[in-house]
């Protein structure tokens, strides 16, 4: 694995965080929190974060939200 480009310059991104889980809340979403705290300590910024039940019905329609929204799928944010 060639490693990082110190060369380039960062660009931050936009990232969601999906949970899925029939049994989580935010106040103990313990991956989440991680996720979200991992990608902002790099500097890029959470676009949005949801938890869905495991049904893919309700996990379609959440990243299907998030690409209709097309706020943050591969773009940077200043």
């Amino acid at each position: 694995m060639p490693g990082i480009d110190e060369s380039r310059d960062f660009i931050p991104l936009g990232i969601a965080v999906l949970t899925v889980s029939d049994t989580r809340k935010p106040e103990d979403d313990k991956s989440g929190n991680i996720l979200v705290v991992r990608l902002e300590g790099v500097g890029h910024k959470l676009a949005d974060r949801a938890i869905c039940p495991d049904n893919i019905e309700d996990i379609q329609a959440q990243v299907s939200g998030w690409i209709a929204n097309g706020s943050f799928f591969g773009t940077a944010h200043p």
